[in-house]
């Protein structure tokens, strides 16, 4: 099997994925994986059938060609392969630091993407099932009929701003020196947070400064244009942000211009404001410290989540400042997000920064924007699958060990390990207490000949379902 590992993905979401299909149809060998760590890679295989209409296949394999599992089969047009593809990414790690590509390669991808043609592109506000997927039902996301886009001062636009990251070393953004990206991005990150500080290791922090404005010319009435102020308790991650606008509504924001602009900061910084109360002190903390052999690293992000009794999947340690813009890997630039909580800062991101096209709207759709039409929806789809990816990660490499019990017992006993058999076993207790598996008990759980759990519903998208409806109802906590 010949693949092409993706470790680094261009653009965002929507971009990676259409790169994704042309590198794939173009390819003699059409096969390209995707690196998703643990010896995991996500392969696709995509054949152009006829004009708009393909074949994919998805398969999860491990690094040594192992086949474990086969999640997509079938014939799709252009804006439903994206969409699949992009359910795919929503699963891995945080994707929107936007890592840089070399200049050959970027180039490939753009001249890609302009032989696709405007009107082959993903399109969010076309019709979709209850679910969020595509289908029949009323659409969502939609841009406003009879609308071509606002005016919009170019002195406000990120149009104007030219990046050149020739001189950057290969790889990820977020993985290089903090002062040598925040070098090249600095007038974008200028435009994103003004007046944003530097922190230690010399990377960008988020500015909370807010000097209350007098409410903007056409802003609406019940729209507040100053923050509102939060109040949040210490250490209780029970309780989330509550925004003042829809997701259908911040995603119609794309269109309106400065004014769109100016509710996604008002809406960003309450959240970001709500996050770090919550949080607590987070400032010791460092992203970029990987956690040492007796798993006690007092600056890695691993003891937050201990402190708090929280996993991977319960919260999303998020770079206010982008890391792949110079944003700082140190705590002043972090908060621990929920998965819904994520949802909205990825959605306003791009409208906070002003990053518009020539008609005046926003130039790229955030994170997530796709799926389900509310927040609560796309957070628990995420949550979901970031639990059955916590267990099942776990569970596979058991049973590709040969002796799973004695994996586990080994596991149990690293210290730098602790954390993420804490989130296994926790995992495992929200999913016994959902009737989805027997057990709890990680040394009596069936597993089948892939490494993954017996579910009592049978297969993994049933179970997804099922974990999703549960998480709305809130019974995924302890």
């Amino acid at each position: 099997m010949n693949i092409i590992k993706y470790s680094a993905l261009p653009f965002n979401n929507m971009d990676a994925a259409l790169d994704i299909i042309n590198e794939c149809i173009g390819s003699t060998d059409p096969q390209l994986g995707l690196d998703i760590g643990d010896g995991q890679v996500a392969v696709f295989e995509v054949r152009d059938l006829d004009d708009d209409v393909f074949y994919l296949k998805e398969t999860l394999v491990m690094e040594d060609e192992e086949v474990v599992d086969e999640d997509t089969k079938g014939e799709y047009e252009i804006d439903q392969l994206v969409e699949v593809i992009i359910s795919r990414l929503q699963t891995l790690d945080d994707l929107t630091d936007y890592p840089r590509t070399p200049t050959s390669v970027k180039n490939a991808i753009e001249k890609a993407l302009a032989v696709l043609g405007e009107e082959k592109r993903y399109n969010p506000s076309q019709p979709r099932d209850s679910h969020g997927r595509f289908g029949s039902g009323g659409a969502v996301h939609a841009k406003p009929s009879g609308k071509t886009g606002p005016a919009i001062p170019t002195t406000d636009s990120q149009r104007k701003i030219k990046i050149d990251d020739s001189k950057l070393a290969a790889g990820k953004n977020r993985n290089l020196p903090r002062p040598e990206v925040l070098n090249v991005y600095q007038a974008k990150v200028k435009a994103f947070n003004p007046g944003f500080t530097k922190a230690s290791d010399g990377g960008a922090v988020f500015n909370f400064d807010w000097k209350d404005t007098d409410r903007p010319a056409n802003y609406p009435k019940d729209i507040p244009h100053n923050p509102r102020p939060q109040k949040a308790k210490a250490g209780d991650f029970t309780k989330e942000y509550k925004p003042f606008a829809t997701k259908e509504e911040m995603m119609g924001w794309m269109h309106e211009g400065d004014i769109g602009a100016h509710k996604a900061r008002v809406a960003l910084h309450e959240l970001y404001s709500f996050a770090r109360q919550r949080q607590g002190d987070f400032d010791k903390y460092d992203y970029a410290k990987t956690d040492n052999a007796k798993g006690d690293a007092p600056d890695s992000c691993n003891r937050f989540l201990e402190k708090h009794k929280l996993t991977s999947f319960d919260v999303d340690i998020h770079h206010m400042i982008p890391a792949g813009m110079g944003g700082s890997n140190k705590g002043p630039n972090l908060v621990a997000l929920s998965a819904t909580e994520h949802t909205i800062a990825h959605i306003l991101e791009w409208s906070a920064a002003k990053v518009y096209d020539k008609s005046g709207n926003v130039a790229k759709q955030g994170k997530w924007g796709g799926g389900a039409s509310t927040f609560e929806a796309t957070g628990a789809n995420i949550r979901a699958n970031n639990m059955y990816r916590a267990l099942t990660l776990q569970t596979c490499a058991a049973k590709k060990s040969g002796n799973v019990k004695e994996y586990f017992k080994q596991a149990m006993k690293n210290p730098s390990r602790r954390q993420s058999m804490f989130a296994t076993q926790k995992a495992l207790r929200l999913l016994k207490k959902m009737k989805l598996i027997d057990t709890d008990d990680v040394m009596s759980l069936k597993l089948n000949s892939t490494g993954r759990p017996v579910w009592t519903l049978g297969s993994k998208d049933a179970t997804i379902k099922a974990l999703e409806a549960n998480i709305l109802k809130g019974l995924d906590h302890e």
